[in-house]
């Protein structure tokens, strides 16, 4: 299990909330032994990152976990985060989206004016001229109307280097 905390100015402790964040939501799952690898269905995952915002949509059971897993494991720019019910309250979903981002930047430190603000820790954090892709498996999880509004920004807002 991994803790994140929040800091404010200068790294003083400004509403440390320390949630722990289990590792296994910030891996992608191994792919099954009777995997059939989609090819085609990659192809297109790699072209979708061209695009701030791809939403892999099917019935449950048909593989969507698994095609992402398989496309994953093939790059080094993506970070990993299965959502669930726990990430329906706001610190512990925007500190396992910062531990995802950590899985593919190394882990930061950063310490920030406004950092109350979610969306704009995650944006700091970005390299300017690298492009990380955050897979948020399971999104449909969450219900919670406060998360729901704090990531609409990130996702209608993204930066160039930033795909979801």
């Amino acid at each position: 299990m991994q803790n994140l905390k929040s800091t404010g100015r200068g790294g003083a402790a400004r509403r440390a909330t320390s949630v722990a964040i289990h590792d296994t939501k910030l891996v992608a799952p191994p792919r099954p032994p009777s995997f059939v690898r989609r090819e085609r269905l990659e192809e297109l995952l790699t072209l979708s990152v061209e695009q701030p915002l791809t939403l892999v949509s099917a019935h449950a059971g048909t593989g969507k976990t698994a095609l992402l897993a398989s496309w994953a494991s093939d790059r080094n720019d993506v970070g990993w985060l299965t959502v669930d019910r726990d990430d329906n309250w706001s610190p512990h979903f925007w500190q396992g989206l910062e531990l995802a981002l950590d899985g593919v930047l190394g882990a930061s430190d950063v310490a920030l004016d406004g950092a109350d603000d979610p969306v704009q820790r995650v944006i700091a954090r970005l390299p300017p001229r690298r492009r990380v892709v955050l897979v948020l498996d399971d999104l449909q999880e969450i219900e919670n109307p406060v998360v729901l509004k704090e990531l609409g920004p990130l996702i209608s807002h993204a930066p160039s280097q930033l795909r979801l």
